[in-house]
């Protein structure tokens, strides 16, 4: 394998349409390296040189790591390539499109696992709007998924600090925007958007299907506009709870940011044991916060002040 890009070896393309030489994504590798390295390439140079700066700023074992940025020529074309962690198993989307094309017999798919997904995604954009950064484009084929049912949140592209967010109506993707945006109602971008979009990644997390999307386009629009979902079932209260917090219309009865989702009583309990190590074979789903921490309080002990904190959110 030839040198490809400054000093990665190309193994493969993995774009979804490998015509799009605008954005092109590679699987590379150092020589003498065992390590797989995602490369993410843009020929707009100050849009590629954005995201990763802002990914530079974060370190959170549910955000894709990034490593190195490299210039480079292909195919006559010029790229800023960001080069960052390789999550094997691909992304949420594909994951959901699997399970939802198998018998429902043989799906074998509880609240249980779809918690330990989606406590993974609220742990990811807690992280990011504590550093006061809108995602904007949430979504399943911007999330990924690696050994050991590790979770990662990428894709940072029209991310942006919240202080210089820039008005615009033509940002995300339709299908996950919230009806104040589809409807031109939005007169500043907040988290809510991004608290909207987290609620439908709930949702097709535990029932594996869009919440509003119908064969006719209108009639998705309309099912967005009057946050009408297709419905949820007894078998994932914890996760109707989440979505009921961030599918609400109006922007005043939706959940704020996910700083605020992570103090629901439930998640509170599996972000802390996600916080401590506690391996997700090893979790307690019970939601009884108190119990969780006073049996980890050994390993807790050099963090006082994360135990009283979560003691005094499992008493308000």
């Amino acid at each position: 394998m030839e040198v490809f890009a400054g000093p990665y070896k190309r193994l493969r393309i993995v774009n979804e349409n490998e015509a799009n030489f605008e954005k092109m994504f590679w699987k590379v590798k150092k020589p003498n390296e065992r390590k797989t390295i995602m490369l993410k390439s843009l020929v707009n140079r100050k849009a590629a040189k954005e995201e990763f700066e802002i990914m530079c700023q974060l370190d959170h074992p549910n955000i894709v790591k990034v490593f190195e940025s490299v210039e480079f020529s292909f195919q006559q074309c010029s790229y800023f390539g960001i080069a960052m962690e390789f999550m094997n198993l691909g992304d949420l989307r594909s994951f959901i499109n699997m399970k939802s094309n198998q018998p429902r017999n043989e799906r074998n798919w509880i609240e249980r696992d779809a918690l330990i997904l989606v406590a993974q995604v609220v742990n990811g954009l807690r992280y990011l709007h504590q550093k006061e950064i809108l995602h904007r484009d949430l979504k399943p084929s911007n999330i990924f998924l690696g050994e050991n049912t590790r979770l990662t949140i990428g894709d940072f592209g029209i991310s942006d600090k919240l202080a210089t967010t820039r008005m615009t109506k033509i940002v995300g993707t339709d299908d996950f925007l919230p009806p104040e945006a589809i409807e031109s109602r939005e007169e500043n971008l907040t988290f809510s958007r991004d608290m909207w979009s987290c609620g439908i990644v709930i949702y097709m997390i535990a029932y594996l299907r869009h919440p509003f999307i119908e064969e006719n386009r209108v009639r998705t629009l309309v099912n967005i506009c009057q946050a009408k979902t297709h419905g949820t079932d007894y078998r994932f209260p914890r996760c109707d709870a989440l979505i009921n917090l961030c599918l609400q219309k109006d922007v005043d009865d939706r959940v704020a940011n996910a700083c605020l989702l992570a103090k629901d009583h439930f998640i509170a309990s599996l972000l802390y044991q996600l916080d401590s190590g506690v391996q997700f074979d090893n979790m307690d789903f019970s939601g009884n916060l108190v119990e969780v921490v006073q049996r980890d309080k050994l390993r807790t002990a050099s963090s006082p002040g994360l135990w009283t904190e979560l003691l005094r959110l499992q008493q308000k």
